[in-house]
């Protein structure tokens, strides 16, 4: 068993560019090593272990859910060799996607901590630096095993499933329905401040792809266009309606219909808190409940590749966030 004394825990740091990696006066991007060394120089104790590695050097909106995957495999490869946790430095764009997905399949005690940085350090008021920082003791913590990917902004812990991106400038921009789990303190160690259930992980795919487009109708859309969209080329729909369930009506007619003819349609909301409905109506379309519509077309996406078509097998996928809104004890404790 591996001892607890934080003097001894290694921790990789694994980087992957965005904002974060912005330099001050190169235009070089900063990589894991130069992370590695702001870190140290912040660290209260330099000789802490820290691992850097660079994974990628890419925009998060340039991500493909593959190239997630290879993360998720190398970084249990990590877990496995031996390192107590890890620190992924993101792009915040699709941070809470990536967060996300490895919450789908993460099956390790280990912690897999996610941050970023919203402001470069050629902006004023740079939150990178104390972002890196706060994840670190994060992943270094023994409190933090057991629950799954985290995600650390603006000094705040969150579950990896339930962070969304919600401003697009602000450096507080991350946030949750249900609150952070926690939070670092400037002078205290972290906190846990309420208890987080995780449902268990599902096997993780050689590979995910598919058409499944994010539809948001508006006012007197008809729908009529995606009756001409060919069914052969759409693996599923997600249609982010307004309130719990506000769709024209002839805009439901159209997915009706390619519900009837085996499209997969996933009904979520475009309100940033409150979700929707769960289970399958009787048109036969799918409700995401609490998933925002970048993370219900993730999980229809994970669902089709794992079990096809099935209704009642892409539904519990969908309603694994549900579960986890109970806010149960963690069932990884």
């Amino acid at each position: 068993m591996k001892t607890c004394d934080m003097t001894t825990r290694q921790i990789i740091l694994a980087a992957t560019g965005g904002t974060i990696a912005t330099p001050r006066h190169t235009h070089r991007p900063l990589n894991a090593g130069d992370l590695a060394h702001h870190l140290r120089q912040a660290l209260p104790d330099p000789s802490l272990g820290i691992m850097p590695i660079d994974l990628d050097q890419v925009a998060s909106s340039n991500l493909t859910p593959n190239q997630v995957l290879a993360w998720i495999r190398q970084a249990h490869t990590w877990i496995q060799e031996g390192y107590d946790g890890i620190v992924l430095t993101h792009g915040t764009d699709t941070l809470e996607e990536t967060a996300f997905l490895f919450d789908l399949f993460w099956d390790q005690d280990a912690p897999i901590v996610i941050t970023g940085a919203m402001r470069s350090a050629k902006s004023a008021g740079e939150d990178g630096p104390r972002n890196l920082i706060a994840a670190y003791q994060t992943a270094l913590d023994p409190r933090s095993r057991g629950k799954g990917p985290l995600v650390v902004m603006n000094e705040q812990i969150f579950a990896g499933c339930e962070v969304t991106k919600q401003h697009s400038w602000q450096v507080s921009a991350f946030g949750s329905e249900n609150g952070a789990l926690g939070a670092v303190g400037p002078f205290d160690p972290l906190t846990y401040d309420r208890p987080y259930f995780r449902s268990h992980p599902l096997p993780l795919p050689a590979s995910l792809s598919g058409t499944i487009p994010i539809l948001t109708p508006g006012l007197g859309d008809n729908g009529q266009w995606i009756r001409n969209w060919p069914s052969k080329d759409l693996q599923g729909l997600v249609v982010a309606a307004g309130g719990l369930a506000g769709i024209p009506p002839g805009f439901h007619l159209s997915i009706k219909e390619k519900a009837r003819n085996g499209i997969p349609v996933v009904i979520c909301t475009r309100c940033p808190a409150g979700g929707t409905r769960s289970g399958v109506d009787g048109d036969g379309l799918l409700w995401a409940g609490h998933l925002n519509p970048v993370k219900a077309r993730l999980a229809l996406l994970v669902g089709m590749q794992l079990f096809g078509p099935n209704s009642s097998k892409l539904l519990a996928v969908l309603r694994r966030n549900d579960e986890r809104n109970q806010c149960g004890p963690s069932s990884r404790d």
